[in-house]
């Protein structure tokens, strides 16, 4: 992230979106936060969402399967249709709004709908979380994502789809620490480097973006309505 409006997923057991930004903006609903990097008139938005890899722990459950079942469910899956809100925590959510009430939902079911469907549109409604909290945040550039939900290449394909914009994967396990150790080595003023593999990207495919753009405002519909049913608006 080197430029104003680049931006940064992480797809962990929640889901962190931060892009970066050249001057604090507070207008828009109050969630998130602004974190400071060492860099002159550079900040990063930030906004850490509830969902994440949390929810699809949840529905692989439900359905009686396991990560290992992910890429068969996937591939089968066909979410035409469902539309799931994937607030599943306790606590509700914090990003791109705060609302301590939300609850998930899925509406569209029926006597056809399957496993393998349920999972799939999960998987797809984070993505369309990341895309609501990447625009709030002001996405314009870049993005590179990590994070253990990323270790599935078909989801990092949808969150592609989805975003309508390639997705840079880093590679590695430890990029967290491998970047805040980058980091420091920049201010101390000695040689930082970062490793020559830059990992994969997976880029939009025009037919499913398509889709996926009725899919996501079909979402912000969904979440507008639910946002008045947890009496906050």
């Amino acid at each position: 992230m080197t430029r104003p409006g680049d931006g940064l997923l992480i797809l962990g057991t929640t889901l962190a979106c931060q892009v970066l930004v050249d001057r604090p903006d507070a207008a828009g609903e109050p969630c998130g936060f602004v974190l400071s990097t060492w860099q002159p008139d550079r900040w990063l938005r930030a906004l850490p969402a509830m969902v994440g890899t949390a929810a699809l722990d949840w529905v692989l459950r439900l359905v009686g399967a396991d990560l290992t079942d992910l890429p068969r469910l996937l591939a089968q899956g066909r979410s035409d249709g469902l539309t799931v809100l994937p607030y599943l925590a306790e606590s509700g959510e914090r990003a791109p709004f705060v609302a301590p009430r939300a609850r998930g939902r899925i509406d569209g079911l029926h006597l056809g709908t399957g496993p393998a469907d349920l999972v799939r549109a999960v998987c797809e409604a984070v993505a369309y979380s990341a895309r609501h909290c990447l625009t709030t945040a002001g996405l314009t550039g870049e993005l590179v994502a990590c994070g253990g939900g990323l270790a599935s290449t078909a989801w990092a394909q949808i969150l592609a789809d989805v975003l309508d914009r390639p997705v840079r994967v880093l590679a590695g396990q430890e990029v967290g620490a491998l970047g805040a150790a980058l980091a420091a080595r920049r201010v101390l003023g000695e040689p930082a480097t970062a490793p020559a593999d830059a990992g994969r990207v997976h880029h939009p495919d025009p037919v499913a973006a398509r889709r996926y753009a009725d899919g996501y405002a079909r979402y912000l519909d969904h979440v507008a309505n639910a946002r008045a049913g947890w009496g906050q608006v």
